[in-house]
């Protein structure tokens, strides 16, 4: 039924989750999604957290509460507590993100969470090229594929580094090298010193005899 509220539980899961203002295409700033005339708003989902999967159980339990607070001032914090006592176990959005990532939650993924928006740029834009980019990121190829050319560039970049420290430690070894001749013709040097001392010595004792 149009106008139940689907759409503003949907969102609320989201954003309990992590997502921004911009994933939910409802403003630019979660603040904007507080009711009229109040202040605060706060954001309170359970989570299943049972079987191989489960996301530290030690410290959640079976259960896993997430609450998201949301400030007109623009603030904005979480707590992670365990379901069955209410102990809030993390206040980081680390934790949520870790978490989120141990259940293979992906906000942003239309297959996970579809928006009346999305939906209805979905459906207005059934073309094959509408299509490969929902499909893209859907299967979350997209990320992939970004994470991939990030990945090429930090190491073009990381190649680029390793040449120049490359070159440096090559001038360093020449340097090195300079050096331990220039050691040895001193070496030298004092060698030919000892030896004309001992010369000065015996052409001495020479003269005396």
């Amino acid at each position: 039924e149009n106008g139940s509220g689907k759409s503003a539980i949907s969102i609320a899961l989201s954003i309990a989750l992590g997502a921004t203002a911009g994933d939910t295409n409802r403003g630019r700033s979660l603040k904007e999604l507080i009711r009229t005339g109040q202040t605060t708003a706060r954001i309170e989902i359970s989570l299943w957290n049972t079987g191989e999967d489960a996301f530290k159980p030690g410290s959640y339990g079976d259960i896993i509460t997430v609450e998201r607070r949301l400030d007109k001032g623009g603030g904005a914090g979480y707590k992670l507590k365990n379901g069955r006592n209410s102990h809030v176990v993390s206040t980081k959005k680390a934790e949520l993100e870790a978490m989120v990532s141990a259940f293979n939650i992906t906000i942003d993924n239309p297959c996970t969470i579809l928006t009346q928006d999305q939906s209805r740029d979905f459906l207005k834009n059934v073309t094959p090229k509408g299509l490969y980019k929902f499909w893209m990121k859907a299967t979350q190829l997209g990320v992939i594929l970004d994470k991939h050319t990030h990945t090429g560039q930090v190491r073009a970049a990381l190649h680029d580094t390793l040449v120049q420290k490359q070159q440096k430690m090559a001038n360093f070894f020449k340097m090195v090298e300079d050096q331990e001749r220039k050691i040895k013709a001193l070496q030298e040097v004092d060698k030919l010193v000892d030896t004309q001392q001992h010369l000065q010595r015996e052409l001495g004792w020479a003269m005396i005899r």
